[in-house]
């Protein structure tokens, strides 16, 4: 199941891009979000859409219903740590839509709230952030979630060569960010880009310097 929020904006190009990719576009929920600004002669802009679809259709084994609209606001003063941060108590019922034990996967990770979603509804988490500054944030946030069943294993090295590396780790190599990864045991690694791997990202990053400085102001 793929799980998407969009501004009102986006939303046509995101479900349009859902069934593109091979998905079925189920649906799409509100989240409705109380603590929001009015607008002045206008209506208040105080949702946003969650679009979601399935690869198939849905298991109708399982005994679970969820609910067809949100209500929470984004985290306020000291707790809001994210411009787009979404609220625990949200995510928390989105993620059960993942099997029990199953893996939820974040490829805009940002400060982590599906991560401690995914860990509190007992899910397994994948995370992708390219932004050191939220990725440092995020695996705070799932240290603190997890408590002390959380063991942090060393960082690992993500080499490009690698036959057997993940889709998960080819995202977070190809985005110059951070995969944060828990089993079932709650275990967290960040990986980093070393070896070969820095060295393709240098390159690219001097081919893209070399572009802008060579392009007419």
């Amino acid at each position: 199941t793929c799980v998407i929020f969009s501004d009102w904006r986006q939303e046509p190009a995101t479900t349009d891009a859902l069934q593109m990719a091979g998905w079925l576009w189920s649906g799409t929920m509100p989240w409705i979000k109380p603590a929001s600004r009015p607008r002045k002669g206008g209506f208040k802009q105080s949702a946003e859409a969650v679009v979601w679809g399935v690869k198939g259709s849905l298991d109708a084994t399982r005994d679970l219903y969820l609910p067809g609209h949100f209500i929470g606001s984004q985290p306020r003063g000291a707790n809001r740590v994210h411009i787009t941060q979404k609220p625990v108590e949200v995510m928390r019922e989105l993620v059960r839509i993942c099997p029990e034990g199953g893996t939820v996967l974040d490829f805009c990770a940002g400060s982590g709230s599906t991560g401690v979603a995914a860990l509190l509804e007992g899910r397994s988490f994948v995370g992708i952030e390219m932004t050191g500054h939220y990725a440092d944030i995020a695996e705070r946030r799932l240290h603190e979630s997890a408590g002390d069943i959380f063991d942090v294993l060393p960082e690992l090295a993500l080499l490009l060569e690698n036959d057997g590396v993940t889709l998960a780790e080819r995202g977070a190599e190809g985005c110059g960010g951070r995969l944060f990864r828990n089993g079932l045991r709650f275990r967290s690694a960040g990986l980093r880009l070393s070896g070969s791997g820095r060295r393709r990202r240098d390159q690219n990053q001097r081919k893209d310097n070399a572009l802008h400085s060579a392009s007419p102001v």
